[in-house]
């Protein structure tokens, strides 16, 4: 094969000779391979200008960088034809609203839409549609800035109809969706480690103006003043993932089955003011009575509605600009809710992890989000 037809041919602009014309010349299976990939090679010329004019069209893809968007869409294991069908119907969106805000449990897959069907040409991923691969890349990405979370981003790209919401955590939600009725949502997210160790943290609800006064050394105080010895971590309930050793206030071997019956009120009571004063005073005597009953649920309950009502409470500035719903993305469980209210959240199965209120020496937590609770669905 001469490499001066070739080049004519490539002039010319005619594909479909150049096909022909390696063809022919197969003779080897090693040769079958080495023509798909130049095949591959040669109809994806101009793909990525296409895809760079479609995404510069978002607000949202131009103040991230549409070349990183574009660079993560071509690198997606994924055929032309896929690709071409991204580029070609991405104005139309991929974000399914009418899932996204069901308030029901959904997947991943669920929530996009406008996806193609899986071409049958593509020998690396034959159970993923292109868009969901897109999507799932998008997460791990690394083009957010600071305090701005992964899912929003995908999100507010992927769609003509959400929009990224500026002022950082001053904002009243992460992301605004356009609709009938303007929706300002706050996105949770818990995405599996880039390194591919360990699903990943969950997005908590650790806002440092929800915790603006908070005495952080309060619970330490509290407990080293019943438990002057203590010297271990305490978490309020026992979780499935405890770091190291780990004491807790409730639970079988709670450190409040450790006190002498008739110290357990004023215990409770102290804890209780020291958890709620700042973040909820009308939660303290439902968290005392649950410390006293030795109910670890109750208290979990009550600890992260009490933070989840403040959470409300701090991001919504006023009428006009009043945080309407979270959306809880566990993308390592391929799980998704849209919530308005915590029941949402109980009801639907998710999963407070540990919540720590002492360092692991008994001291005062240092960091915010050790303290601050998460969900997992």
């Amino acid at each position: 094969m001469r490499y001066k037809e070739i080049r004519l041919l490539l002039e010319q602009g005619d594909i479909n000779k150049i096909k022909k014309m390696l063809i022919s010349r197969i003779q080897t299976s090693e040769e079958d391979a080495l023509l798909k990939k130049l095949l591959n090679v040669i109809e994806s010329s101009g793909l990525d200008e296409r895809l760079v004019k479609a995404i510069s069209s978002d607000p949202d893809a131009q103040n991230f960088g549409v070349e990183k968007i574009v660079a993560d869409i071509m690198n997606t294991p994924g055929t032309v034809a896929e690709k071409t069908h991204f580029a070609n119907t991405f104005k139309k969106g991929f974000i399914n609203f009418k899932t996204l805000l069901s308030g029901k449990v959904s997947n991943i897959e669920s929530l996009l839409q406008n996806q193609a069907k899986i071409d049958p040409n593509n020998e690396v991923e034959q159970t993923v549609p292109f868009v969901t691969r897109v999507f799932r890349r998008m997460l791990q990405a690394d083009y957010k800035k600071q305090g701005e979370g992964t899912g929003e981003i995908a999100l507010a790209v992927l769609s003509p109809r959400i929009f990224k919401i500026g002022g950082g955590k001053e904002a009243s939600g992460d992301i605004l969706i356009r609709g009938e009725t303007d929706a300002r949502v706050e996105v949770k997210a818990r995405v599996p480690n880039t390194t591919g160790k360990g699903a990943g943290s969950p997005g908590k609800f650790a806002d440092s103006k929800i915790y603006q006064g908070f005495d952080f050394a309060g619970p330490s105080k509290v407990l080293k003043k019943f438990f002057p010895k203590l010297k271990s971590r305490v978490a309020l309930v026992p979780s499935g993932a405890m770091r190291g050793t780990t004491l807790t206030v409730t639970g079988t071997n709670g450190l409040v089955t450790k006190l002498n019956p008739n110290k357990i009120p004023e215990f409770a009571d102290a804890l209780a003011t020291a958890l709620s004063s700042v973040l909820g005073p009308s939660f303290t005597k439902k968290i005392s009575s649950s410390i006293q009953t030795n109910n670890s649920q109750a208290l979990q309950n009550n600890f992260v509605k009490m933070v989840h009502d403040k959470y409300y409470k701090v991001k919504s500035k006023n009428k006009e600009e009043k945080l309407d719903g979270i959306l809880i993305m566990d993308i390592p469980n391929n799980r998704v809710l849209y919530t308005q209210g915590f029941n949402t959240i109980t009801n639907n199965g998710g999963v407070v992890p540990a919540v720590y209120i002492t360092y692991k020496d008994g001291g005062p937590v240092t960091d915010l989000r050790d303290f601050a609770p998460g969900v997992v669905l």
